[in-house]
Formats: structure tokens, sequence, C-alpha cells
């Protein structure tokens, strides 16, 4: 696990400040309470540079087996988080192919990300497994933070954001279902963002009647998360396009999303939104419209918008994924 300094975590609206020791501690003390499980343990050394999180022996009927678990405090992890992460799976495999391994956070991962952890062989303990396989453990490990998150279980009544998902997969690439994706995004967006954001402008132009987009918010908060994007970002309206194309998004998409953020029009904030991979002259495109004309290009894929619908469901911030994703971006640039 990575040692950093103290972080804070959001529970609704209360605030409890906690490091990622003590939730690797709170961990282990669940673990070690259930009969299931025994030589349970915290910073074993399998080789000079690996020290595990956790490694414990699970009982089962054809006698116990070896389990190494990677414990995560985030809850959220886009497909860029997840990289990291199974960068150390392979280490350890590599340094110990007998045992299983297991990621444990206390999040929920979209489909996507859980069939990618499946082709590797790891298992995924998330918020609602680990609540669920550990409840007594959890009644019994008094936290003032942890035993609440374990406790309470995620999407209570929120089917909203299950249907949407549904919806999202559904949808074809191509020109067919292009009209429908494009109106489900602006349907998921809308939904996850307004308010604080208002209602959309839709089919939109410039003077030049050129660069139609489909969705326009504009920004009037003067607090949060998208008060400093209109701060830091000159985000006075937030510029959402989805392109359902069956190609990879190219250096065209890109630059035809680029000339439509003026910093005297719509600001220079957007949201870019595909369905394929990102060739890498568009990927450099983006990154030129950012260090030439300070223009922010996210570009998101379903799986992003999917994270964004079940951090709404587990009555987290959705803006949660664009916070990650500009942080990923930024930091591309170290």
């Amino acid at each position: 696990m990575e040692q950093t300094e103290n972080m804070i975590i959001m529970n609704d609206a209360d605030k409890y400040v906690v490091s990622e020791r003590e939730f690797l501690q709170y961990i282990l003390e669940v673990m070690q309470k259930s009969g299931k499980f025994q030589n349970v343990k915290t910073g074993e050394k399998i080789s000079d540079h690996l020290q595990l999180d956790l490694s414990a022996e699970q009982n089962g009927e054809e006698g116990t087996h070896r389990l190494i678990i990677e414990v995560r405090q985030a809850s959220l992890f886009t497909l860029d988080r997840i990289q990291p992460v199974l960068a150390r799976f392979r280490q350890i495999h590599r340094a110990d192919e007998d045992a299983g391994c297991v990621f444990l956070f206390p999040g929920k991962l979209t489909d996507r990300l859980n069939h990618i952890f499946e082709k590797y062989g790891i298992k995924v303990w998330d918020r609602d497994y680990f609540a669920a396989e550990f409840h007594e453990e959890i009644a019994q490990t008094p936290h003032p933070f942890f035993q609440s998150l374990f406790t309470v279980q995620a999407g209570s009544g929120q089917e909203k954001e299950l249907d949407l998902i549904d919806r999202l997969n559904l949808c074809t690439l191509g020109k067919a279902d292009w009209t429908n994706y494009q109106r489900l995004i602006g349907e998921i967006f809308t939904y996850l963002f307004c308010p604080p954001l208002s209602a959309p402008l839709t089919e939109r132009m410039d003077v030049n009647n050129n660069y139609r987009r489909e969705y326009i918010f504009p920004n009037y908060c003067n607090t949060g998360f998208w008060a400093f994007l209109r701060t830091a970002y000159t985000a006075d309206y937030i510029v959402a396009d989805a392109v359902n194309s069956s190609q990879n998004l190219s250096v065209k998409d890109v630059r035809q999303f680029a000339d439509f953020l003026k910093v005297h029009g719509t600001g220079l904030f957007g949201m870019l939104i595909t369905r394929r991979s990102v060739s890498d002259s568009a990927c450099f495109t983006a990154r030129e419209a950012w260090v030439m004309q300070k223009k922010m290009i996210l570009i998101l894929h379903d799986n992003d918008i999917e994270q964004m619908l079940l951090e709404k469901r587990s009555g987290r911030d959705p803006e949660n994924v664009i916070r990650q994703k500009i942080e990923d971006f930024r930091l591309s640039f170290e």
C-alpha cells in the first residue's frame, strides 16, 4: 500500500481525516476476527524490494489457501488509475506464483474494470463484498468512519443510475445510434450535474455556423468544484460532445473541438466523449491545446461515464471522476 500523508475522506456531509495506514490497520483488525482466515498480517516481505499490504490463509473445504491482498483507501478508480495496481500485482505474482491475489477498496468498479481484474485472475473485494462477507466482524470493530462506511449499503433504492448504465451499454457504435448516444450522454450529464450546473444549451454553433456541439452547460457556481474549474480553467461553460464513431478518435476530432473553445466564448474547458481508443496524435493534439492555448480538453470513455453513475449511486460526488482525469492529465507532463 502506497504510504501518503493524511487525506480527507468524504462521507456525505461529514468529514473525517484518516491515513492510509489507519485504513489498512482497520482492514487487518476486521479480518483477524474472522474464522475464515488465519495468519492475517501486514508488512510481510516476499523479496528485497516487495512488502505486502496484507497476507492471509483462507480456510476452505480443501484446506488453506494463501492470499495476498492489496488494499487501497481510494473509493474511485479510472482506467488509468488501475494500471499501477495491475503492475503491482504482476510484481507480486513473479515473487509468489502460488498465492491468490485480491484487490480490496471501499468503492465500486465498473463492469469493464472488473473484467480486467478477472482476466488477470485477481479477485475484487469492493465495498459491497467486504460489507457482506465481514458483516459480523465489522460490527465488532468500532471506528468513527470505517464502520459506517462498510455498514451502510450502497445503492439503496437508486435504480436510475443502473438504468442509465444499461442504456449506455445497449448503444451500438456507428451512425445508426449516433444521435441516441449523444442524447443519452446529455441526459446522463444533466442528471449528474444539474444542479449545480444550469440546464444545457443544445445544438449551438459559432457565428460562422461551424463546430456544432451538443451540450453546453452554463457554470454559475460560486463555490465547490465547478467554481474551481471556472477560476482555474476558464470554465464559464462546460462543453460536452459525444462521438459515437466506430473509428478511433482522430486529430481532426480534437482540433475541431478545440477550435470551439474560446476565452471570450464558452471558455477553455471541455469534455470529449469517445467510445473507441484515442490515437497518439490525437492525444498529442489535446496536450498541445493545453500547453499552447490553455485549453483543457478531457477525453472520456464509456467507462468514465459508468464510474460517474456508480459514484452518484454510492452517495459520492460524480465529479470526482473529472477531478481524477484532470489530475492524470496534468501529472502526465512531469
